[in-house]
């Protein structure tokens, strides 16, 4: 009964169409990444490895790909690519943000896929199909300037579903649509391992072609301008109805604008709070993007420290959808609807709880991580710091709830855009690190050193701003 009553207040008010091409949208963009996480650094190992021994006039087989000179010019191809990516993503998150907001969000989607088809396209044409100079490789990243790649995709999506729910609904809500990247983790990887023993290029065709599928539940989406009347309609039956909840937080840009009876002293406290808590939770998504960065080298790490190949290798990305599954389907909404139901807290105090003990978990799991003398040790590292993930989902339903709807475009673009810059500071300290790794023969992963430390300041700094409010 709890959970029939929990599911039939999370889709009130929602378009159930609307919802599902959400999903669907969420879901195609996560499993066409999730298919290229293991074929992509193989496909890339691979590419490396033959331009190394055709210098070296060799051929080469998959062993010979392990040797130091090589596993340190792949840190470097992958740490120069993916920072490249990234930059070009932060570069668009805030445009594409205000596109969304002011000419709807399909030319938005249609601009965003387009880019991701020609990003994961020009890679596999560069290494597998064409004879092209290997510094062509890194025109891939300006493809990410026509609409933000993958980068930005899940900001468009939240900011949709962040319209229809309120601020007690908003972890539950993107704890669901989290769960459904889990599902595409879930299968992505497993089959882009598959695929990528018969031929390498496989996989990037079922991504591209999941990407492309986007194109159809973008095309029926709710058009812009309905959705603003519907949101008009129920915003005044709600005010002509029933006062606003006590649970719900007044969003900040709002309530500033219409504090025009307040005094100047409050107005300007309010907005240095405001600056305050802005600064914290931007820097909070910043920190948990950085270290989000050591991911990128989980993989190589697997197969260079415990001999595995690529593709066994990417099998734990299987165990992280079963893991995150569990905790965005089950776990997270659960806690956030006995806190407010049993508990009473507020969407506040239980967004900020959710995300210190989050933190917490993923600051445990990458320690473990980091020192595991075992595959065994580090999967369950792994496995503890995956249930930590919903450390920037609480954030982000926090900072929801004091932001105008009207700004969600906006708000989520900041959010990506504070994330993707997280990501570019992360992946060259992480590419170092693990060059750093090789070279040393030190069997202590630095990367996910690195990524403790910046867990275990965001426990304090969150756990500051939930003492401070």
């Amino acid at each position: 009964m709890a959970n029939s009553s929990f599911l039939s207040r999370y889709f009130t008010g929602w378009s159930s169409v609307d919802f599902w091409l959400c999903t669907t949208l969420m879901y195609l963009v996560e499993f066409g990444c999730a298919l290229l996480a293991a074929p992509s650094p193989r496909l890339l190992e691979i590419f490396v490895c033959q331009e190394y021994y055709r210098d070296n006039e060799r051929a080469s087989t998959q062993r010979d790909c392990k040797i130091q000179e090589v596993q340190i010019q792949l840190g470097f191809v992958l740490t120069v690519l993916s920072t490249c990516s990234v930059f070009a993503a932060t570069l668009m998150q805030i445009p594409m943000g205000f596109l969304a907001d002011r000419k709807g969000r399909k030319a938005a989607l249609f601009l965003n896929i387009i880019s991701t088809i020609l990003y994961w396209g020009w890679i596999p044409l560069v290494t597998i199909f064409t004879r092209l100079p290997p510094w062509t490789l890194y025109i891939a990243p300006i493809f990410i300037l026509v609409g933000g790649g993958p980068w930005a995709s899940g900001a468009l999506i939240f900011s949709a579903i962040n319209r229809r729910t309120t601020p007690s609904q908003r972890t539950p809500a993107f704890s669901i649509m989290e769960a459904t990247s889990g599902i595409a983790d879930l299968v992505g990887p497993a089959l882009g391992a598959l695929t990528m023993e018969q031929h390498i290029w496989m996989p990037f065709l079922l991504a591209i072609s999941s990407f492309t599928f986007m194109l159809v539940p973008a095309l029926l989406l709710e058009d812009e301008a309905a959705l603003l009347h519907t949101e008009v309609g129920h915003i005044g039956s709600e005010e002509n109805g029933t006062e606003r909840s006590s649970d719900e937080e007044q969003p900040l840009l709002r309530g500033l604008n219409d504090n025009t009876n307040g005094s100047r002293i409050e107005t300007s406290s309010s907005v240095h709070a405001t600056h305050v808590v802005y600064a914290i939770v931007f820097g909070s998504f910043f920190l948990l993007s950085m270290a989000r960065d050591s991911n990128n080298f989980l993989i190589p790490w697997i197969a260079w420290r415990f001999d595995e190949s690529m593709a066994e290798a990417g099998l734990i990305f299987s165990l992280r959808a079963i893991v995150s599954s569990i905790l965005f389907f089950v776990l997270l909404p659960l806690a956030s609807s006995y806190a407010s139901n049993k508990l009473g807290a507020s969407p506040s105090s239980q967004d900020l709880t959710l995300s210190t003990i989050s933190a917490i978990l993923l600051c445990i799991g990458s320690v473990i991580m980091a020192l595991s003398p075992s595959l065994t040790t580090l999967v369950a590292g792994f496995s503890i710091m995956t249930l930590g993930s919903g450390a920037s989902i609480s954030l982000r339903a926090f900072l929801s709830s004091r932001v105008d709807k009207s700004s969600s475009g906006r708000l989520f673009a900041i959010i990506a855009a504070t994330s993707t810059i997280g990501n570019l500071v992360g992946m060259p300290l992480m590419g170092a690190l693990y060059s750093l790794n090789i070279s040393t023969d030190i069997f202590v992963s630095f990367p996910f050193f690195l990524a403790s430390g910046a867990y275990c300041l965001v426990v304090c700094i969150i756990g500051f701003l939930q003492f401070a409010i």
